[in-house]
Protein backbone atom coordinates (compact mmCIF):
# COMPACT_ATOMS: atom_id res chain seq x y z
CA UNK A 1 0.00 0.00 0.00
CA UNK A 2 1.21 3.42 -0.73
CA UNK A 3 2.34 5.31 2.18
CA UNK A 4 0.19 8.94 2.85
CA UNK A 5 3.99 11.29 1.96
CA UNK A 6 3.97 9.26 -1.46
CA UNK A 7 0.25 9.39 -2.17
CA UNK A 8 0.20 13.08 -1.59
CA UNK A 9 3.52 13.86 -3.71
CA UNK A 10 2.06 11.85 -6.55
CA UNK A 11 -0.96 14.30 -6.82
CA UNK A 12 1.27 17.16 -5.94
CA UNK A 13 3.15 15.73 -9.35
CA UNK A 14 -0.16 15.57 -11.13
CA UNK A 15 -0.25 18.80 -14.04
CA UNK A 16 -3.52 18.12 -15.59
CA UNK A 17 -6.41 20.27 -16.57
CA UNK A 18 -9.47 19.81 -14.03
CA UNK A 19 -12.64 20.84 -13.68
CA UNK A 20 -13.45 23.48 -10.64
CA UNK A 21 -15.34 20.38 -8.97
CA UNK A 22 -12.61 18.08 -9.29
CA UNK A 23 -10.16 20.57 -8.60
CA UNK A 24 -12.17 21.12 -4.76
CA UNK A 25 -12.02 17.73 -4.67
CA UNK A 26 -7.96 16.95 -5.28
CA UNK A 27 -7.81 20.37 -2.62
CA UNK A 28 -9.91 18.24 -0.02
CA UNK A 29 -8.09 15.12 -0.74
CA UNK A 30 -4.70 17.25 -0.06
CA UNK A 31 -5.64 19.01 2.85
CA UNK A 32 -7.02 15.17 4.27
CA UNK A 33 -3.48 13.80 3.34
CA UNK A 34 -1.82 17.08 5.24
CA UNK A 35 -3.42 16.67 8.50
CA UNK A 36 -3.09 12.84 8.35
CA UNK A 37 0.72 13.45 8.06
CA UNK A 38 0.56 15.75 11.46
CA UNK A 39 -1.39 13.12 13.18
CA UNK A 40 1.21 10.93 12.66
CA UNK A 41 3.76 13.20 13.26
CA UNK A 42 2.51 14.01 16.66
CA UNK A 43 2.03 10.24 17.84
CA UNK A 44 -1.38 9.33 15.91
CA UNK A 45 -4.69 8.90 18.22
CA UNK A 46 -4.69 8.75 21.58
CA UNK A 47 -8.01 7.19 23.20
CA UNK A 48 -9.03 7.60 26.38
CA UNK A 49 -11.36 5.54 28.56
CA UNK A 50 -13.31 6.52 31.59
CA UNK A 51 -14.18 3.07 32.44
CA UNK A 52 -13.70 -0.87 31.73
CA UNK A 53 -16.35 -2.59 29.27
CA UNK A 54 -17.72 -6.03 30.63
CA UNK A 55 -16.76 -7.52 27.52
CA UNK A 56 -13.31 -7.64 26.58
CA UNK A 57 -14.48 -7.55 23.36
CA UNK A 58 -15.39 -3.85 23.14
CA UNK A 59 -12.28 -2.59 24.73
CA UNK A 60 -9.94 -4.55 22.26
CA UNK A 61 -12.61 -2.66 19.30
CA UNK A 62 -11.78 0.71 21.43
CA UNK A 63 -8.23 -0.07 21.13
CA UNK A 64 -8.33 -0.90 17.74
CA UNK A 65 -9.69 2.70 16.62
CA UNK A 66 -6.23 4.11 17.65
CA UNK A 67 -3.95 1.95 15.60
CA UNK A 68 -6.03 1.65 12.31
CA UNK A 69 -4.39 -0.17 9.48
CA UNK A 70 -0.44 0.56 10.96
CA UNK A 71 -0.88 3.86 12.13
CA UNK A 72 0.82 5.22 15.73
CA UNK A 73 -1.73 5.37 18.23
CA UNK A 74 -1.73 4.40 22.06
CA UNK A 75 -4.96 4.14 24.56
CA UNK A 76 -4.96 4.30 28.17
CA UNK A 77 -7.97 3.41 30.27
CA UNK A 78 -8.61 5.14 34.07
CA UNK A 79 -10.94 2.80 35.89
CA UNK A 80 -12.27 3.50 40.08
CA UNK A 81 -13.30 1.13 42.55
CA UNK A 82 -16.44 2.29 42.58
CA UNK A 83 -17.43 1.49 38.83
CA UNK A 84 -19.97 -0.89 38.34
CA UNK A 85 -17.65 -4.04 37.24
CA UNK A 86 -15.31 -3.60 40.30
CA UNK A 87 -18.35 -3.29 42.68
CA UNK A 88 -18.96 -6.88 41.45
CA UNK A 89 -16.46 -8.42 41.40
CA UNK A 90 -13.66 -7.73 44.28
CA UNK A 91 -13.65 -4.05 44.27
CA UNK A 92 -14.45 -3.72 47.99
CA UNK A 93 -11.60 -6.87 48.07
CA UNK A 94 -9.01 -4.53 46.61
CA UNK A 95 -10.05 -1.30 48.73
CA UNK A 96 -10.16 -3.28 51.80
CA UNK A 97 -7.56 -5.59 51.39
CA UNK A 98 -4.78 -4.63 48.69
CA UNK A 99 -4.74 -1.18 49.50
CA UNK A 100 -4.54 -1.06 53.14
CA UNK A 101 -1.91 -3.35 52.68
CA UNK A 102 0.11 -1.29 50.78
CA UNK A 103 -0.52 1.81 52.40
CA UNK A 104 -1.35 3.92 49.27
CA UNK A 105 -2.84 7.18 49.16
CA UNK A 106 -6.86 7.18 47.92
CA UNK A 107 -6.14 10.15 46.06
CA UNK A 108 -3.02 8.98 44.10
CA UNK A 109 -2.93 6.30 40.44
CA UNK A 110 -2.77 3.21 41.07
CA UNK A 111 -1.01 1.37 38.56
CA UNK A 112 -0.64 -2.37 39.54
CA UNK A 113 -1.05 -5.23 37.55
CA UNK A 114 -2.97 -7.42 40.02
CA UNK A 115 -5.52 -4.93 38.94
CA UNK A 116 -5.24 -5.65 35.93
CA UNK A 117 -5.27 -9.69 36.65
CA UNK A 118 -8.90 -8.61 38.24
CA UNK A 119 -10.23 -7.19 35.30
CA UNK A 120 -9.91 -9.38 33.43
CA UNK A 121 -10.95 -11.90 35.42
CA UNK A 122 -14.44 -9.88 36.26
CA UNK A 123 -14.68 -9.16 32.81
CA UNK A 124 -14.53 -13.47 32.17
CA UNK A 125 -16.94 -14.05 34.59
CA UNK A 126 -19.63 -11.83 33.26
CA UNK A 127 -18.71 -12.74 29.50
CA UNK A 128 -19.37 -16.20 31.26
CA UNK A 129 -22.68 -15.04 32.86
CA UNK A 130 -24.03 -13.75 29.81
CA UNK A 131 -22.85 -16.75 27.14
CA UNK A 132 -25.24 -18.86 30.12
CA UNK A 133 -27.89 -16.31 29.24
CA UNK A 134 -27.40 -16.34 25.73
CA UNK A 135 -27.71 -19.99 25.84
CA UNK A 136 -30.85 -20.68 27.76
CA UNK A 137 -32.56 -17.43 25.44
CA UNK A 138 -31.42 -20.38 22.67
CA UNK A 139 -32.96 -22.99 24.27
CA UNK A 140 -36.22 -21.31 24.86
CA UNK A 141 -36.13 -20.01 21.02
CA UNK A 142 -35.85 -23.56 20.42
CA UNK A 143 -38.58 -24.49 21.75
CA UNK A 144 -41.08 -21.87 20.09
CA UNK A 145 -39.66 -22.79 17.14
CA UNK A 146 -40.82 -26.11 17.34
CA UNK A 147 -44.43 -25.25 18.39
CA UNK A 148 -43.91 -22.32 15.56
CA UNK A 149 -43.72 -25.28 13.51
CA UNK A 150 -45.65 -27.49 14.38
CA UNK A 151 -48.39 -25.19 13.99
CA UNK A 152 -47.93 -24.10 10.36
CA UNK A 153 -47.30 -27.51 9.68
CA UNK A 154 -51.38 -27.68 10.79
CA UNK A 155 -52.08 -24.82 9.18
CA UNK A 156 -50.07 -25.62 5.55
CA UNK A 157 -52.25 -29.60 6.32
CA UNK A 158 -55.41 -27.70 6.58
CA UNK A 159 -55.40 -25.13 3.61
CA UNK A 160 -53.91 -27.73 1.14
CA UNK A 161 -55.63 -31.34 2.29
CA UNK A 162 -58.97 -31.79 0.78
CA UNK A 163 -60.92 -34.31 3.65
CA UNK A 164 -59.86 -33.32 7.19
CA UNK A 165 -62.21 -35.92 8.76
CA UNK A 166 -59.17 -38.33 9.67
CA UNK A 167 -57.28 -35.39 11.78
CA UNK A 168 -59.81 -34.04 13.43
CA UNK A 169 -60.67 -37.58 13.95
CA UNK A 170 -57.41 -38.35 16.00
CA UNK A 171 -57.65 -34.33 17.63
CA UNK A 172 -61.00 -36.09 19.20
CA UNK A 173 -59.53 -38.94 20.14
CA UNK A 174 -56.46 -37.93 22.33
CA UNK A 175 -58.12 -34.94 23.63
CA UNK A 176 -61.39 -37.34 24.96
CA UNK A 177 -59.70 -40.71 25.50
CA UNK A 178 -57.50 -39.59 28.59
CA UNK A 179 -60.57 -37.68 30.14
CA UNK A 180 -62.31 -40.98 29.99
CA UNK A 181 -60.03 -43.28 31.73
CA UNK A 182 -59.85 -40.86 34.13
CA UNK A 183 -63.75 -40.11 35.07
CA UNK A 184 -64.10 -44.12 35.03
CA UNK A 185 -61.63 -44.23 38.01
CA UNK A 186 -63.98 -42.02 40.17
CA UNK A 187 -67.70 -42.53 41.06
CA UNK A 188 -68.71 -39.11 40.11
CA UNK A 189 -66.32 -38.99 36.71
CA UNK A 190 -68.87 -40.13 34.33
CA UNK A 191 -71.57 -37.38 35.65
CA UNK A 192 -68.48 -34.53 35.60
CA UNK A 193 -67.60 -36.34 31.94
CA UNK A 194 -70.83 -35.62 30.28
CA UNK A 195 -71.54 -32.30 31.52
CA UNK A 196 -67.73 -31.47 30.11
CA UNK A 197 -68.48 -32.98 27.25
CA UNK A 198 -71.79 -31.05 27.37
CA UNK A 199 -70.39 -27.64 27.49
CA UNK A 200 -67.60 -28.43 25.25
CA UNK A 201 -69.98 -29.63 22.32
CA UNK A 202 -73.20 -27.26 22.89
CA UNK A 203 -75.77 -27.22 20.04
CA UNK A 204 -74.73 -25.78 16.82
CA UNK A 205 -78.11 -24.63 14.05
CA UNK A 206 -76.24 -23.45 10.90
CA UNK A 207 -78.06 -23.12 7.37
CA UNK A 208 -76.48 -26.68 6.74
CA UNK A 209 -78.01 -28.11 9.43
CA UNK A 210 -78.58 -28.75 13.45
CA UNK A 211 -75.49 -30.05 15.03
CA UNK A 212 -77.04 -31.57 18.71
CA UNK A 213 -74.86 -31.60 21.53
CA UNK A 214 -73.06 -34.30 22.96
CA UNK A 215 -76.30 -35.71 25.42
CA UNK A 216 -78.63 -35.23 22.83
CA UNK A 217 -76.92 -37.26 20.54
CA UNK A 218 -76.91 -39.83 22.71
CA UNK A 219 -80.81 -39.55 23.47
CA UNK A 220 -81.37 -39.62 19.48
CA UNK A 221 -79.11 -42.64 19.05
CA UNK A 222 -81.37 -44.46 21.64
CA UNK A 223 -84.46 -43.27 20.29
CA UNK A 224 -82.86 -43.96 16.50
CA UNK A 225 -85.40 -47.35 15.64
CA UNK A 226 -88.38 -45.43 17.09
CA UNK A 227 -91.06 -45.47 13.86
CA UNK A 228 -94.22 -43.72 15.45
CA UNK A 229 -95.02 -40.77 17.92
CA UNK A 230 -96.71 -42.82 20.58
CA UNK A 231 -93.95 -45.25 20.79
CA UNK A 232 -91.22 -41.95 20.66
CA UNK A 233 -93.30 -40.40 23.85
CA UNK A 234 -93.03 -43.80 25.53
CA UNK A 235 -89.61 -43.85 25.29
CA UNK A 236 -88.79 -40.52 26.21
CA UNK A 237 -90.69 -41.00 29.50
CA UNK A 238 -88.73 -44.28 29.69
CA UNK A 239 -85.39 -42.41 28.94
CA UNK A 240 -86.97 -39.48 31.31
CA UNK A 241 -87.83 -41.85 34.01
CA UNK A 242 -84.63 -43.65 33.84
CA UNK A 243 -82.69 -40.61 34.10
CA UNK A 244 -84.87 -39.27 37.57
CA UNK A 245 -84.11 -42.46 38.71
CA UNK A 246 -80.01 -42.13 38.21
CA UNK A 247 -79.93 -38.74 39.33
CA UNK A 248 -81.90 -39.99 42.58
CA UNK A 249 -79.25 -42.67 43.23
CA UNK A 250 -76.67 -40.45 43.00
CA UNK A 251 -77.87 -37.72 45.35
CA UNK A 252 -79.04 -41.01 47.97
CA UNK A 253 -74.78 -42.29 47.32
CA UNK A 254 -73.90 -37.93 48.20
CA UNK A 255 -75.48 -38.50 51.06
CA UNK A 256 -74.82 -41.79 52.34
CA UNK A 257 -71.43 -41.02 51.82
CA UNK A 258 -71.90 -37.92 54.10
CA UNK A 259 -73.71 -39.48 56.32
CA UNK A 260 -70.92 -42.34 56.95
CA UNK A 261 -68.14 -39.58 57.08
CA UNK A 262 -69.81 -37.55 59.94
CA UNK A 263 -70.68 -40.99 61.61
CA UNK A 264 -66.68 -41.66 61.28
CA UNK A 265 -66.12 -37.63 62.53
CA UNK A 266 -68.85 -38.36 65.50
CA UNK A 267 -67.09 -41.53 66.49
CA UNK A 268 -63.90 -40.01 66.57
CA UNK A 269 -64.70 -36.85 68.75
CA UNK A 270 -66.47 -39.23 71.12
CA UNK A 271 -63.56 -41.57 71.45
CA UNK A 272 -61.36 -38.65 71.69
CA UNK A 273 -63.57 -37.01 74.32
CA UNK A 274 -63.75 -40.20 75.94
CA UNK A 275 -59.94 -41.17 76.50
CA UNK A 276 -59.80 -37.11 77.82
CA UNK A 277 -62.27 -37.85 80.37
CA UNK A 278 -60.63 -40.73 81.64
CA UNK A 279 -57.49 -38.89 81.56
CA UNK A 280 -58.90 -36.64 83.91
CA UNK A 281 -61.23 -39.47 86.39
CA UNK A 282 -57.42 -40.72 86.46
CA UNK A 283 -55.55 -37.73 87.75
CA UNK A 284 -58.60 -36.85 90.44
CA UNK A 285 -58.04 -40.22 91.81
CA UNK A 286 -54.18 -40.02 91.97
CA UNK A 287 -54.79 -36.34 93.36
CA UNK A 288 -57.43 -37.38 95.97
CA UNK A 289 -54.83 -40.62 97.02
CA UNK A 290 -52.09 -37.96 97.19
CA UNK A 291 -53.89 -35.37 99.94
CA UNK A 292 -55.30 -38.62 101.86
CA UNK A 293 -51.47 -40.09 102.13
CA UNK A 294 -50.65 -36.54 103.51
CA UNK A 295 -53.48 -36.37 106.22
Amino acid sequence: MTMPPQRLEAVNKLDLDLEEEQENTVDAFKQYMEQMALVREIGGLHVIGSERHESRRIDNQLRGRAGRQGDPGSSRFYLSLDDELMRMFGGDRMEGGVLSRLKLDESMPIEVGLINRMVEQAQTRVEGTNFDIRKHLLEYDDVLNTQRNRVYEQRDRIFLKEDLHDDIDEMIHNEIAPKVELAMADAEGPWKLLAQLEDIQSMINTEFGIYPSYTIKLVADELEDVQDLETLKSRMLDLAKDAVKQENEHLLEGVELLLARNQETIKNQIAERSEALDAFWKLSIRTKSAMCNRN
